[in-house]
């Protein structure tokens, strides 16, 4: 080998591991911009629900147990979605360059392996992200259950005459 195949080897894998830290710090900063988003969320959530019970007490109404249960693990549930929509790609994208150096580094002259690794792993991270959406969407359109009215002597005499 010459000296320049030698010097452009260098160049080429600086360059990619520029662009991987690149890479690496966009993924930190959506993911610091989604962590702050979320927290804001829950704290808009957690004065609703606040303001939800006050109301509640105020007119009445039996306190909503069953909403908040039901909120903490839409939550949760999102939560998870998010966990398994954020690792699967990026541990799938992490196997997939370790995998593309050993196969380079034995110089394996096999260019189609590569193809189908990075191919399913983009697969399996496209459809595990878009299937994330989907179960995070899916929250969004839950309708709450409308509350009971408060008891009465009225509604009790009714319900004891039946």
């Amino acid at each position: 080998m010459d000296s320049f195949t030698i010097i452009g080897l260098v160049l080429a894998s600086g360059g990619a591991l520029f662009l991987f830290c690149l890479g690496v710090a966009l993924v930190a900063s959506i993911v610091g911009r989604v962590e702050m988003e979320r927290r804001k969320s829950e704290a808009v959530e957690q004065e609703r629900r606040h303001k939800e019970r006050l109301r509640a007490l105020e007119l009445g109404f039996p306190l909503p147990e069953a909403e908040v249960a039901r909120a903490e693990a839409e939550s949760k549930r999102a939560q998870a979605a998010g966990t398994v929509g954020l690792v699967v790609p990026l541990g799938l994208g992490g196997i997939a360059v370790g995998v593309t150096a050993i196969i380079l580094d034995h110089q394996v002259q096999m260019p189609g392996i590569l193809y189908v690794i990075w191919g399913v792993c983009g697969l399996v991270s496209l459809v595990t992200a878009v299937m994330c959406m989907v179960t995070l969407r899916r929250g969004t359109s839950a309708k709450p259950g409308r509350p009971t009215p408060p008891r009465t002597e009225d509604s009790e005499l009714l319900s004891s005459s039946r």
